[in-house]
């Protein structure tokens, strides 16, 4: 499972928006630039870009690409929904964000393949207000916190959503330990 846990989030991150969702909007030919910090004090920006609408949980969804990999996700009955991150896929479809309200819960439980390998998994999506420092000034931001638990495996996926602007920060934390931190740039 180690394997796939650090692209879950930069992708996560990155592919977090499809769809009528206010908290980030998203159309074909969209793109974000993000600042990525990775362990050993790897720094590099990355540009993901919507590439394309595909299927996904039986709704109309989008692919979502860029040098971390491919995610395919939607919007379903107001939930965003990842049916696909970098390295792995989700089945059922796992929420990432719940569209709308600030504060809400999600449980999953399911299948995550990696390495041609599923494992059963579990998941607690928390989402509630928060401040974020963005472009030197504070901004009110949903804060979603998806907590998978996989084997021995606890991942952390810790997203900032602006309203209208998409995800303004993401960690990653594996176990504990922090593993990726992303930090929006822009977007067009």
């Amino acid at each position: 499972m180690k394997r796939w846990s650090a692209g879950v989030l930069a992708v996560a991150l990155l592919s977090t928006g499809c769809g009528g969702g206010k908290e980030f909007p998203l159309s074909v030919g969209r793109s974000w630039s993000y600042m990525v910090h990775m362990e050993f004090n790897i720094t590099r920006v990355e540009e993901v870009k919507v590439l394309r609408k595909v299927p996904v949980a039986g709704v109309t969804g989008y692919e979502l690409g860029g040098p971390m990999g491919q995610s395919r996700i939607a919007w379903k009955d107001g939930i965003l929904v990842a049916q696909q991150l970098p390295n792995a896929t989700f089945n059922p479809p796992i929420p990432l964000l719940v569209g709308g309200v600030e504060k809400a819960t999600r449980d999953w439980k399911g299948m995550i393949g990696a390495v041609g390998k599923g494992t059963p998994a579990s998941a607690t999506l928390i989402q509630e207000g928060d401040t974020q420092s963005f472009t030197g000034r504070p901004i009110r931001t949903t804060r979603a916190t998806l907590t998978i638990i996989a084997g021995s495996q606890k991942i952390e996926l810790i997203t900032w959503y602006q309203k209208g602007q998409g995800p303004i920060k993401q960690e990653q934390r594996t176990n504990d330990s922090l593993q990726v931190l992303l930090e929006a740039i822009n977007g067009s």
